[in-house]
Formats: C-alpha cells, sequence, structure tokens
C-alpha cells in the first residue's frame, strides 16, 4: 500500500500543475489535489534553490510525501524551512523532514524548522546525530509529558552550560525531562544550573 500510494502520488505530481492524485486506503479511493507548481515555487523561495539542485530536492520532497499523512503542501513548506535551517539536502532532508513531521503529530506540543536548525548547529550535530537526538527528544517527551518545543530551546539556549557539565545533549534532554516529571520549574533549574557555572568559572579566574 505504501508502495503505491507513494508510486501513485509521484507520477502525478511529475505530471506538473494543478493535479488531482489518487491513492487507495483501506479499499476507499481517496483524491488529492495539489499544485505541483506553487509548492515548486514556495519551495524555491523558501530554500533559494534553483535548476538540477531544486529539481533533487523536489524529488526528496515527493519521497517524504510518501512516507507521512501530512498534505504535500504541508510536507513541501517543511521541507523548505528545514533546508532553509539546516542546510541539508537529499535523503538527510527528506529523513529529517518525515521526523519532523512524526514528531509534531505527537501532541505534546509544537517544534518549529528554526528550533531544530539552532539545535543542530548550537551542539554541532552531524545528520546521523541529529537523528538520534531528536528520536531522544519524542521519547523523553512521550515518556515526561514535556512540551516538545521548551525542550528543544532549552536545550539550545542552555548548551553551553550542559556541555561545561560534561552532558551531552541526550544527557541534556534526559535531565530536563526528569526535572519536568518531577514537577521541579524546569526554567528555575536551569537559571540555577547558569547561575553555578558562573560561580565556579569566578571561581576559576581568581
Amino acid at each position: 500500500l505504501e508502495a503505491f500510494r507513494l508510486s501513485t502520488n509521484k507520477t502525478a505530481m511529475l505530471a506538473g500543475g494543478a493535479i488531482t492524485g489518487l491513492a487507495v486506503v483501506g479499499g476507499l479511493a481517496i483524491k488529492e489535489a495539489f499544485d505541483l507548481d506553487q509548492i515548486q515555487r514556495d519551495f524555491a523561495t523558501s530554500t533559494g534553490l534553483i535548476g538540477e539542485d531544486l529539481d533533487k530536492a523536489m524529488d526528496q520532497v515527493l519521497d517524504a510525501a510518501g512516507r507521512v499523512p501530512d498534505s504535500f503542501e504541508a510536507v513541501g513548506e517543511a521541507a523548505g524551512n528545514l533546508q532553509t535551517s539546516t542546510g541539508y539536502l537529499g535523503d538527510e532532508l527528506e529523513d529529517l523532514t518525515v521526523q519532523f513531521l512524526d514528531i509534531n503529530r505527537l501532541g505534546f506540543g509544537a517544534l518549529n524548522e528554526n528550533q531544530v536548525g539552532e539545535l543542530i548547529n548550537n551542539w554541532g550535530l552531524s545528520a546521523e546525530e541529529a537523528t538520534d537526538t531528536f528520536d531522544m527528544l519524542a521519547q523523553v517527551s512521550q515518556a515526561t509529558g514535556a512540551d516538545i518545543g521548551m525542550m528543544a530551546d532549552l536545550v539550545t539556549s542552555n548548551g553551553g552550560a550542559f556541555r561545561a557539565m560534561g552532558l551531552d545533549v541526550e544527557e541534556s534532554l534526559a535531565l530536563i525531562g526528569q526535572w519536568e516529571k518531577a514537577g521541579i520549574d524546569v526554567n528555575k533549574a536551569v537559571r540555577g544550573l547558569n547561575s553555578n557555572l558562573d560561580m565556579l568559572q569566578a571561581q576559576g579566574a581568581d
């Protein structure tokens, strides 16, 4: 079924213009109307890609669309914004787009594309490390009920403090989740962490 949906969608989209793709789900035929030209224009505007680079990136968007239940427009928008915030292309962009959309369906807050890029850049993550990190983010959120966007912001804005403690990004997310589950004010705990770090650095300078 997945292969059929992907094949049907890609065939329809490659025809160009305003198109209706036909997918079969549970024996029911469902029409999905979408405008490939508009999706590609929006993607090009967001990323600045042109020519062959744009064509290759759009192929990844189509492949990503076959892996998630989200609309083609939503996939194209997410992929464009993620490409801008991370610089990813190819399989890395496709996989991150799918993971990003999957995480945002969990229902534990919202993660935006800028937060994704900022977290990756702050921690200097490779594409493989980023995949593991966002898997961890989803797991901690599900286990503790912690807001996904809040955790992403905290682990990014306080990355230096966590690293000074010898924690990697996944350990830092786990700590934030534990604070949340224990009912500890996470923002206050992080402020205390930064304050203690500043005190230690001041003592070291004396």
